[in-house]
């Protein structure tokens, strides 16, 4: 049986596994709102997302941490689109810097995009599903908060917050009608390395033998927004072809 269409808005969309997701559901018939502060991307990511699902799909470009914006786009969402059924909290930067190194300025741009940014999206899309007692949201977490590599202190500690406010929120939110879970990627094929022997020396720990496609990632966040995952709350998934394994 055919299930409903339903309203998803992805932030972190213009590229990359946010825009990989955004074409899966729009592909399943779903409308979808892309959020992504890249202007030059943003447009070309809606077209290719329009033309999976008859045109359903709008998008705005703005940074998850301008909460006027986010509520812009919410409001625009639910008034183009319909009210928000899943929202993929998929924005984020990384960054590699010594310990020694890190300064309060690189910590704080960190943990503001993607630990407080995920936090402030996430309430403010809970406060829209509360009425209705229903909904899903799915946060993007990294194998890195579960073992982290030199270099990204700041990154391990935003990721390994995510896991934690989801856990919370599941909490919070599952009287409500409301489900929040989250992916954990490992390496994923959505950038060029710049040492490619210290590329093949990391792929060597991934069982899989290579970095995940972003249309592989998105199939979690599909899956985790599905009524077959409808027991699923406050859990965390590990997409990382086994490069776990190796610690």
């Amino acid at each position: 049986m055919t299930r409903n269409s339903r309203t998803v808005f992805v932030t972190g969309a213009a590229h990359g596994i946010g825009l990989a997701a955004a074409i899966l559901f729009a592909g399943d018939g779903d409308r979808v709102y892309l959020y992504d502060r890249d202007e030059e991307r943003l447009p070309a990511a809606v077209e290719a997302v329009a033309a999976r699902n008859g045109g359903a799909a709008r998008g705005s470009a703005a940074d998850v941490r301008s909460r006027e914006s986010l509520r812009a786009a919410l409001a625009e969402c639910a008034s183009e689109l319909g009210p928000g059924d899943v929202f993929l909290n998929h924005a984020g930067i990384g960054r590699s810097t010594h310990i020694l190194e890190l300064g309060v300025d690189e910590w704080d741009e960190v943990l503001s995009i993607n630990l407080t940014g995920v936090f402030r999206v996430a309430q403010e899309v809970a406060r829209l599903m509360a009425p209705r007692r229903a909904g899903v949201i799915v946060n993007m977490s990294s194998s890195g908060a579960i073992a982290t590599e030199p270099g990204h202190a700041h990154y391990a500690a935003s990721k390994a917050g995510v896991l934690a406010l989801t856990r919370a929120m599941a909490h919070d939110l599952g009287p409500l009608g409301i489900r929040v879970c989250a992916v954990c990627p490992g390496d994923v094929a959505t950038y060029e390395w710049s040492n490619v022997e210290l590329q093949r020396l990391y792929h060597l720990r991934i069982a899989a033998g290579r970095p995940a496609r972003p249309e592989e990632i998105a199939a979690v966040y599909r899956f985790l927004a599905s009524d077959d995952a409808r027991h699923l709350n406050g859990a965390a998934f590990v997409a990382d072809g086994g490069m776990l394994a190796w610690e």
